[in-house]
Parts: C-alpha cells; sequence; structure tokens
C-alpha cells in the first residue's frame, strides 16, 4: 500500500505541475485545481513516508481523492484548452475575413 501511495502521489505532483506550467506558459492563469492536485500529491508522498499506509481506511481515502482530483483535473484543463483553441480560431477568421475587406475596398 505504502508503494501506491507513493506512486500516485507522484503522479499527482507531476500531473498538477505540468498543468500548471502549461497554463502560465499559455497565459491562462493559475488553475485553482491544479494547484490543489499538487498539493495532494506532495502530502500524499509524505503521507507514504510517514506510514500513512499503516491506517488502511484512511490511506484507500487518500487514495480515492487523489485519483478523483487528478480525473476532474485532467478533464476541466483539457475543456479549458478546447475553448481557447476554438477562440482563437474564431478570432483567426475575423480578422482574416476582416482584412480581406479592407483589400477589397482600397481596390475598388
Amino acid at each position: 500500500m505504502g508503494v501506491l501511495l507513493f506512486l500516485l502521489g507522484l503522479l499527482a505532483a507531476a500531473s498538477g505541475g505540468l498543468k500548471l506550467r502549461a497554463r502560465v506558459r499559455s497565459l491562462l492563469g493559475i488553475s485553482r485545481l491544479a494547484v490543489t492536485e499538487t498539493a495532494v500529491g506532495v502530502l500524499t508522498v509524505l503521507g507514504s513516508g510517514v506510514g500513512l499506509a499503516d491506517v488502511r481506511p484512511l490511506a484507500w481515502a487518500v487514495v480515492a481523492v487523489a485519483l478523483l482530483l487528478i480525473v476532474v483535473s485532467s478533464t476541466a484543463h483539457v475543456r479549458k484548452a478546447l475553448r481557447r483553441r476554438e477562440k482563437r480560431e474564431a478570432s483567426e477568421a475575423e480578422r482574416l475575413a476582416s482584412h480581406l475587406q479592407d483589400v477589397e475596398s482600397c481596390r475598388g
């Protein structure tokens, strides 16, 4: 059980950290879910080192919470990225149409 907690904690910490990095680099801001995921991951890794696995019900609760948080955070991250891409493509089409209208007005 200790190894499961350790690996799940590493997964949550790495996943949350990568989501934070991606959101900051793409100027989307900081995600509270990603911060929480990273914190839960770090606490799970620390808990696995101090004997959290010996308290079985609590250990399974931590596993369930960490897995749920990873799934919810990943879903939210993907949805936000898709919305941003759609908004950017729509803006690009509008700018192209505006440019083409300007070119037509200059010609005629």
